[in-house]
């Protein structure tokens, strides 16, 4: 999930040469970015950043380097601020509620059956209609809640 005025950058939009042999030295680096990623309004992540599955980079964060997983992220330069965290959308008080917003998110559960079956090039073949009609739930949990 990305909020206003993410910037990520895969390279330094100019190029640095070594004087004496003619090299460049600020080689272009690809970013990655792992799933259930939330990232923050005005952060920037450079070149070369490896951000892992379900973390947080807080807002006008400027991430180089490796984020570790269940971690929030905050600062110039980001560092871990909190351990040992998940994140959903749903505002509810525990994670263990989480489960019953998917009422409320007739989209998310209509990709979530799609993508959550044991064949993904299948899925289910149910239309958001028949999941609003149906109230269908997921057969499976996020992965990010199964710790």
């Amino acid at each position: 999930m990305f909020s206003t005025n993410v910037h990520i950058r895969t390279s330094d939009s100019h190029s640095l040469f070594s004087y004496s042999s003619g090299d460049r030295l600020n080689s272009d680096t690809s970013v990655s970015l792992g799933d259930h990623v939330w990232v923050g309004r005005h952060a920037t992540i450079n070149k070369g950043s490896q951000i892992a599955d379900d973390t947080i980079i807080g807002q006008h964060s400027v991430v180089t380097g490796h984020i570790d997983t269940h971690c929030c992220y905050a600062g110039v330069p980001a560092k871990a601020v909190k351990y040992d965290i998940t994140w959903d959308r749903s505002r509810v008080n525990h994670r263990s509620l989480i489960e019953s917003t998917y009422t409320y998110r007739p989209k998310q559960r209509l990709i979530d059956n799609f993508l959550l079956q044991d064949n993904s090039f299948c899925g289910d073949q149910s239309t958001l209609e028949e999941i609003e009609r149906n109230n269908v739930i997921p057969n499976k949990p996020y992965r990010w809640l199964e710790r």
